[in-house]
């Protein structure tokens, strides 16, 4: 029984271990990425994308304000200061919320405003962490669009 030294041995064992060791790293990366989440920011992404052109010139509009859309996080609320030039015509238009790290938590509001022009929104049910604010609004026959991104302590 010379053929089964321990030396005669070693090279082909230790290369089929080698072997597994690699396709059970490969086998275990490609079935850890089928549990990953990809959230998109909204559901229909590539639809909006077809209307982008109207998303950049709302927000052209937005910015060409003499005095434009403002918001600080004060407490434990949101507060959002629409442009005063624009509140004796109405505003219409909803102030959308958004999640990156988690799209369950999204959310949407109708725009509510004081005749100031200023809206509150509680942040005391929203989650620490990064958020995404858009809101988007029509006065008159215009449309006018802006995005601000915080963080709730």
């Amino acid at each position: 029984m010379d053929f089964l030294k321990k030396d005669d041995w070693q090279w082909p064992v230790g290369i089929f271990v080698a072997y597994l060791i690699f396709m059970g790293g490969t086998l275990a990366f490609v079935f850890s990425t089928f549990g990953v989440n990809l959230d998109l920011v909204t559901d229909n992404y590539y639809a909006k994308t077809l209307v982008y052109q109207n998303q950049i010139d709302s927000e052209s509009n937005a910015m060409s304000l003499a005095n434009p859309l403002s918001w600080e996080i004060s407490g434990d609320e949101l507060v959002i200061q629409y442009p005063g030039e624009l509140i004796p015509a109405g505003l219409q238009g909803e102030v959308a919320m958004y999640r990156p790290s988690d799209a369950s938590l999204d959310y949407s509001i109708p725009i509510k405003y004081t005749e100031e022009g200023v809206q509150r929104i509680s942040t005391s049910q929203m989650r620490q962490g990064a958020w995404k604010m858009e809101v988007s609004w029509r006065s008159g026959e215009k449309d006018y669009y802006t995005q601000s991104s915080f963080y709730i302590n």
